[in-house]
């Protein structure tokens, strides 16, 4: 769908950009490769804004940053992970330094895998939304997330309310 293509909503026609206008998100990215050598959970290294609408979230110590008069967010996490072939990998989605939700990839043969997950989290303005990761065995050679291939390592907040 391209932007200024129409779309139907109930009885309304409209674009994808009229619909994005006013929406708050922002996406944040990893654009090189992170590796960890052991079974700690790790802060994802975010580095580089993506996309962005809006004024009221902003980019902060690897994470995107909630301002003033957000309540509710929707919250997207992609990673592209490589581990051990007989192993598992967690990811996580934080508030601050509490855990929101968590998922795990099974390796089942292959040492890659896409992680995907995401939440509906209360936010207050200052909260601060990370991706944290766990591998669980350590591995200098397979242990890492691939941020090297174009925008396949996202963190996505949007605005609810």
């Amino acid at each position: 769908m391209k932007l200024n293509e129409n779309i139907r909503i109930g009885d309304n026609e409209v674009t994808l950009k009229d619909l994005l206008k006013n929406r708050e998100f922002m996406v944040i990215n990893l654009n090189q490769e992170q590796k960890n050598t052991t079974t700690t959970i790790f802060k994802v290294a975010f580095n580089n804004v993506a996309i962005k609408n809006g004024d009221k979230l902003s980019f902060y110590s690897n994470g995107i940053k909630i301002g003033k008069g957000i309540s509710k967010v929707r919250v997207d996490l992609t990673l592209w992970l490589e581990q051990k072939s007989t192993s598992y990998v967690s990811y996580h989605i934080y508030k601050n330094n509490q855990e929101m939700t968590y998922n795990l990839n099974q390796n089942t043969g292959a040492i890659w895998s896409t992680g995907n997950s995401f939440s509906y989290i209360s936010v207050n303005e200052g909260d601060v939304i990370y991706a944290y990761v766990r591998f669980a065995d350590a591995d200098n050679n397979l242990n890492r997330i691939a941020g090297f291939y174009k925008n396949s390592c996202n963190l996505a907040v949007q605005v609810i309310e």
